[in-house]
């Protein structure tokens, strides 16, 4: 398992919302697409969620976007600054993985 965000192995937390979309990300661009309503975070990305700071929560994305793509991730952030701003205040509160929300 991976975090849904910066695709860090093992996550530790989990989020639930309302806005069930699985996002796919490729050099051609982000899919939003529907997926379940659970989304997974590793500790650094909990943190930022948890202080609702989208905007260093799509710095970090982008940055391992931009080493997994080799360069030129700028280009998501538009869209994933879109997605997080409606997504994150959506979050219930956040549990840790495998306890029962």
């Amino acid at each position: 398992m991976r975090c849904d965000f910066c695709f860090a192995p093992d996550p530790t937390w989990n989020y639930e919302t309302t806005l069930k979309h699985e996002v796919t990300f490729s050099e051609a661009g982000i899919t939003a697409i529907d997926g379940d309503s659970m989304w997974a975070a590793c500790d650094t990305c909990s943190t930022l969620i948890e202080c609702k700071s989208v905007e260093l929560l799509v710095k970090r994305v982008a940055g391992e976007l931009d080493a997994e793509f080799r360069g030129g991730a700028a280009h998501y952030m538009p869209p994933l600054q879109a997605l997080y701003c409606r997504l994150v205040p959506t979050f219930k509160a956040r549990v840790a993985l495998g306890e029962a929300a």
